[in-house]
């Protein structure tokens, strides 16, 4: 924010004073809003284009770990399963080789960046700017033919194990690292007792404890886990002073 300021009281000019945003922040918001409309994306092509199989103009992963689009005659024959369709993370070609998915999906990009007050024609001069500067030691060539990055439409949890866990009412059944390393204490406080100096015994409860494994593409997808298993918002079994801290869960 300072050197935003300063540059454009300096210079009074506002985009001169946000190139001076720091580039890690730059690819900060830039990450998180590719990530706000890969979500939308994903939301519209699993309630609007609902399947269990791949459908024409998806992009798949094949077993080699190259990808292709689906062709009618395979979506026909439901070649591939909903598991193997990917997302494009942040496309921003029209032309061919076009990186949109080649059905309804590469509307629902265009809407959600729209939501945003956003166009498609945003993120293309972005990627530009961005990727000039990390990139200025390499050939044009080599910067026209960067790699498009993927993320799998849906996830499954692996290595599932559960328990029943008994212990004091709102005390953790789960050590997390903020935990461990000392960054938060989630120890109750200390009670006074009840009135008149008798002293109440803590209540228990029965917790049921889950774990699992995600692929490392879905490592932001634990919540969603939890939020299909309880069919509920996780947050209204949160207690109220852990709200702000996701990281809490695990």
């Amino acid at each position: 924010t300072t050197a935003v300021i300063m540059m454009l009281n300096k210079t009074g000019d506002a985009e001169a004073a946000m190139r001076a945003v720091p580039m890690s922040l730059r690819w900060s918001l830039k990450k998180a809003v590719d990530a706000y409309v890969w979500n939308q994306v994903a939301k519209f092509r699993l309630t609007s284009m609902l399947t269990e199989h791949a459908v024409e103009g998806d992009w798949v992963l094949l077993d080699g770990g190259s990808v292709t689009r689906v062709t009618s005659r395979e979506a026909r024959s439901k070649k591939y399963p909903l598991s193997r369709v990917l997302l494009p993370i942040c496309p921003t070609s029209e032309v061919e080789p076009q990186d949109y998915p080649l059905n309804a999906a590469a509307f629902a990009y265009t809407k959600a960046r729209e939501n945003l007050g956003l166009k498609d024609t945003h993120f293309t001069e972005a990627a530009e700017r961005i990727g000039r500067q990390e990139k200025s030691g390499e050939s044009e060539q080599q910067q026209q033919h960067q790699p498009l990055l993927y993320r799998p439409l849906v996830g499954f949890p692996t290595e599932v194990q559960w328990d029943l866990v008994t212990g004091p009412v709102g005390q953790p059944v789960v050590a997390t690292d903020v935990v461990r390393n000392g960054l938060i204490d989630l120890d109750p406080p200390p009670s006074n007792g009840a009135p008149g100096g008798r002293k109440r015994s803590p209540k228990s409860e029965t917790c049921l404890r889950l774990r699992f494994t995600l692929e490392k593409a879905h490592d932001c997808g634990g919540r969603m886990v939890l939020r299909e298993i309880l069919q509920r918002p996780i947050h209204e079994f949160m207690p109220a002073s852990s709200l702000g801290r996701q990281d809490l869960l695990f």
